[in-house]
């Protein structure tokens, strides 16, 4: 059990390394900071015009900084977006095309990353890929819009407020885990099952939370200091590091799909068993 537990551990790492997962993190990390706001925007916007109601976005609104972003540099992210997710609202429909334009650039660039790092060349056509990425985007809005209304605030009377953020959390990771088992399965130009899928998504869930409680822990009180050097800007170099440290762990956990995929793969075991010759 222990040794197929390390030779698993050895395909994902050969992977890490064979597809440079830092410089691919570094190169997509630069792209998520030019399209954060733009897709950020885009989707609060395109909320803003289904039925759905401004209590409930404004909570969808909360959610995205608070949960995918760190605590320190979440709060001031948010308080700077909020004038332009407001004004968002007020977008006309042309006013959303270069918006939208951006969001789908990024999800192409996520697609060309996973495909690397799945081992697959192939090409989608223009109109698949469209229509995937916009299948993709409404499964994130149907998903952000149940997380917010699943939230259990009216049950604290009943409950200790300990357990509602128990459970509220809960909801949280479980949407979280779906909507990441969704892009491993959907944006990459791969036959991933969905049972792979969501293995790799627990697992870069699972890691996610891990990450940021170190930032609460550690890093945070790291970068306190910052404070007296960039003033009202020292969240930058904590959500610089988070993007990187993110992307990482997007990239690596896909790396999880390519070794469920390739355990029975005799060339691949034989570069495997060679590459942990040389560790052990």
């Amino acid at each position: 059990m222990i040794k197929v537990f390390i030779n698993f551990l050895a395909r994902i790492i050969y992977n890490f390394r064979e597809t440079e997962i830092f410089t691919r993190s570094g190169s997509f990390a630069f792209t998520v900071l030019l399209s954060f706001v733009p897709f950020t925007i885009a989707m609060v916007g395109i909320i803003s015009y289904l039925p759905v109601p401004d209590a409930t976005i404004i909570k969808i609104q909360h959610l995205i900084f608070t949960d995918y972003l760190p605590p320190a540099a979440g709060d001031q992210i948010y308080h700077q977006v909020k004038i332009f997710l407001h004004q968002s609202r007020r977008l006309s429909l042309f006013g959303f095309i270069p918006l939208l334009f951006t969001t789908y650039m990024m999800i192409y660039a996520i697609e060309q990353q996973l495909n690397a790092i799945l081992n697959n060349k192939q090409k989608r056509k223009l109109g698949h890929s469209l229509l995937t990425y916009t299948f993709f985007l409404i499964c994130g809005i149907v998903l952000s819009i149940l997380v917010s209304i699943l939230q259990l605030s009216s049950l604290v009377s009943f409950f200790s407020s300990n357990i509602v953020t128990l459970l509220n959390q809960s909801i949280s990771i479980i949407i979280t885990t779906l909507l990441l088992a969704l892009m491993y399965k959907l944006i990459p130009h791969h036959k991933t099952t969905f049972k792979h899928a969501l293995i790799a998504a627990t697992a870069a869930t699972v890691s996610l939370i891990l990450i940021k409680i170190l930032f609460i822990h550690v890093l945070v009180k790291i970068f306190v200091n910052y404070h007296i050097i960039y003033g009202s800007l020292s969240f930058i170099p904590i959500f610089l590091l988070w993007v990187y440290i993110s992307c990482i762990n997007l990239f690596f956990c896909a790396g999880i799909i390519y070794a469920l995929e390739t355990k029975f793969n005799r060339e691949l075991q034989r570069k495997i068993d060679e590459f942990i010759g040389k560790w052990v």
